[in-house]
């Protein structure tokens, strides 16, 4: 290695803009990461109330359509993926077993 590509090196690791450099990688890497997950809670929680909302309001509709049964399913899956089980599961196993149309206005 020439000598004043190590002069150059030495000068900047000792400078302390080195450490800068890799301080402020450090800190965008975990800032980062911090974000996400951030985002993943807050995007976990809302999908668990839309859930929440929307098999309350099917129960309480008494039927499901096809089309509402699929959206259900995917928000379900998405609840899955996050872990949860419990308070969902008993409500989907009520929906699953709902009439498909309104019985009444046939």
């Amino acid at each position: 290695m020439d000598d004043r590509v190590i002069t150059i090196v030495v000068a900047i690791i000792g400078s302390g803009a080195f450490a800068t450099l890799v301080q402020a990688l450090i800190q965008r890497h975990y800032e980062s990461k911090r974000g996400d997950e951030a985002n993943r809670k807050t995007l976990a929680a809302v999908s668990y109330w839309v859930l929440s909302n929307e098999l309350e309001r099917l129960l309480s509709q008494g039927y499901a359509t096809p089309e509402q049964r699929l959206a259900v399913d995917v928000l379900y899956d998405a609840y899955k993926s996050n872990g949860w089980n419990g308070d969902m599961d008993a409500r989907m196993e009520r929906l699953l077993h709902m009439p498909t149309a309104n019985i009444k206005e046939e």
